[in-house]
């Protein structure tokens, strides 16, 4: 990894190449060429992209901590706004970079918070393992976490970019601009799937060849309700309801799935142990043929409190 990664284990997204020896001259039909030589290195500054796009290959949870570390303690993370934003100061770059450098620090393409990427980078939390740290950012980074005060519109509703604490104007630190329900969306719909679901809630036992369904959310337990319930719709038509009455959150290797309950449509009710839908119960959950699912967890609480 010391090889791949530079300045701590974030990579750098983009780099310039200055042309330092070349010849010029004429071909036989005169026209004037120049023949670059040799090149000259230079790193741009750093952008949310490298990291993220290293993340997705980044092998073990151990890289993946390391390069989220190295992300905060770098100049990409706003320790006023609790975000990361999609690059560090451009300093001295030049207009050939791009229109970027059109615009004031803090403010769209330039060292802002821009919410398609900074979600990119969660969700790469979240797939990683990285649960504590994910929901950590999350606090401060997810717009239905955020003060609508300072986020100035609904925190049902995406922007397209914050005013970073970059921006001279320290009055829209924390604002959202520019109204977008595409990329951000679509990210933060991939976190909340991650979360309900696991990662891969389908499988094929390798044994019968049967489908079978295995329901590994990733929840914390503070946010179960007093019940100890929480409930989503599965594949928008299957209500699912996880019961965790000890409140430890679902990750937390002393959490396990005992037994569930699965509620035809036809009226009956099957009981199964453990935490797996088996054939051919799987199959009518994907296709509509479930009323309900609850799924039932216990905690060794020894184990849990270690």
């Amino acid at each position: 990894m010391d090889i791949l990664c530079s300045r701590a284990c974030v990579l750098a997204s983009y780099s310039i190449f200055v042309v330092r020896q070349y010849l010029d001259g004429e071909d036989d039909s005169g026209r004037k060429y120049v023949k670059p030589l040799s090149f000259s290195p230079q790193t741009v500054p750093l952008f949310l992209e490298g990291p993220v796009r290293y993340m997705k290959v980044a092998e073990g949870i151990d890289a993946q901590r390391a390069v989220y570390q190295s992300v905060k303690t770098s100049e990409m993370y706003d320790d006023k706004l609790g975000m990361v934003k999609i690059c560090a100061p451009l300093d001295g770059m030049s207009f050939e970079v791009g229109r970027m450098m059109a615009f004031a620090p803090g403010w769209l393409e330039n060292e802002s918070i821009w919410l398609h990427m900074s979600y990119k980078f969660y969700l790469q939390l979240l797939r990683g393992g990285l649960y504590d740290e994910f929901f950590a950012e999350m606090a401060t980074g997810l717009v239905a976490f955020m003060d609508p005060e300072v986020y100035g519109r609904s925190p049902l509703e995406s922007s397209s970019f914050l005013a970073s604490s970059a921006h001279p104007d320290p009055s829209i630190h924390g604002q959202g601009f520019l109204a977008r329900l595409s990329g951000s969306t679509a990210e933060f719909l991939s976190m909340w799937n991650f979360m309900m679901l696991g990662a891969a809630p389908f499988q094929v036992n390798e044994s019968s060849g049967d489908l079978e369904l295995t329901l590994k959310p990733v929840i914390p337990g503070d946010w179960f309700d007093a019940q100890g319930e929480v409930s989503f719709s599965f594949m928008g038509h299957t209500p699912v309801v996880y019961h965790n009455p000890t409140g430890v959150d679902t990750w937390n290797a002393a959490l396990t799935a005992t037994n569930l309950v699965i509620q035809l449509k036809d009226g009956t009710t099957q009981h199964v142990q453990g935490g797996t839908v088996p054939a051919p119960y799987a199959d009518l959950a994907r296709s509509g043929g479930v009323s309900q699912i609850d799924i039932f967890y216990e905690a060794d609480e020894k184990d849990a409190s270690a």
